[in-house]
């Protein structure tokens, strides 16, 4: 898995060895105000794994950075050291769990030997998931990423339903019926993106439980005729066809057909 992701992160970013680049990078961030480096006081703890969580997109700091470590007392070192840098960091618990805090509630701390980075009250919730309610308590998460490509580097999960719920006001009505009206019964759906690297190139599957009204097709002869020197590409088979189906579905649902297709217009699509 290393070598395919290092050749394919090779040939997208350009770098021969993108890890010492990443490396270089990141030492060259601790030294504008520290001591620290990536080989003496970061390999020496970090993990195999590492995950990024969102719990809303109404508020740009609802997520969270979560990263395995090897020896969460290294890790703790470690963030002491970054604390001693920053202005107005205090040092708080919260069952148990102690964590650093900067002025504007950013938090960082060792849960469960895992490095977590976020706002403190989703801080906070991340420690109560631990100790209790969690994705890993949820057996539709585990039937899903069951599911992931043997291979796999990345893979995001999303609950389809809580990821609605989530966006808020964000969604409009006529919207958010649309999606409904095209999808159907939301309770339970997930869709699962995987990245999958391969010698000098990556792969993306992506993977569903709804019923959809698209059926899948073989785009290849689309994308041949794309640039020589195109370093990425995505093709649609029957768009046309698939958003008139899902028009009529809406339009069934009671949304006016007329606005939906001036909507599309807008955006440079005529059905």
């Amino acid at each position: 898995l290393r070598t395919n992701t290092e050749a394919a992160i090779a040939t997208v970013s350009g770098f021969e060895d993108p890890g010492a680049r990443l490396v270089d990078l990141l030492d060259q961030a601790l030294a504008d105000d520290t001591d620290l480096t990536y080989e003496e006081d970061i390999e020496p703890w970090l993990g195999e794994r590492g995950a990024v969580a969102v719990t809303s997109f109404t508020d740009d700091e609802s997520f969270a950075l979560i990263v395995e470590t090897t020896d969460s007392g290294a890790a703790e070192d470690f963030v002491a050291a970054l604390a001693e840098t920053e202005p107005d960091v205090r040092e708080e618990s919260y069952e148990g769990n102690d964590y650093r805090v900067d002025e504007d509630g950013f938090s960082v701390g060792i849960v469960d030997d895992h490095l977590v980075a976020a706002q403190e009250p989703i801080f906070r919730q991340l420690v109560d998931a631990a100790g209790g309610d969690s994705l890993a308590d949820d057996s539709t998460f585990e039937e899903t990423l069951g599911n992931a490509p043997e291979g796999s580097l990345v893979d995001v999960y999303v609950g389809i339903e809580d990821a609605i719920r989530a966006a808020g006001d964000q969604v409009d009505p006529a919207g958010l019926q649309a999606i409904e009206s095209t999808l159907g019964d939301l309770s339970g759906k997930t869709a699962l993106a995987s990245v999958i690297p391969s010698g000098n190139q990556v792969e993306l599957e992506i993977s569903t439980n709804v019923d959809a009204p698209f059926e899948p097709a073989d785009v290849s002869r689309l994308l041949d005729s794309l640039p020589a020197d195109s370093w990425g590409a995505f093709g649609i088979a029957d768009l046309g066809s698939a958003l008139a189906q899902g028009l009529e579905q809406a339009e069934a649902a009671g949304l006016p057909r007329a606005l939906l297709e001036s909507q599309l217009g807008e955006v440079g699509i005529d059905l």
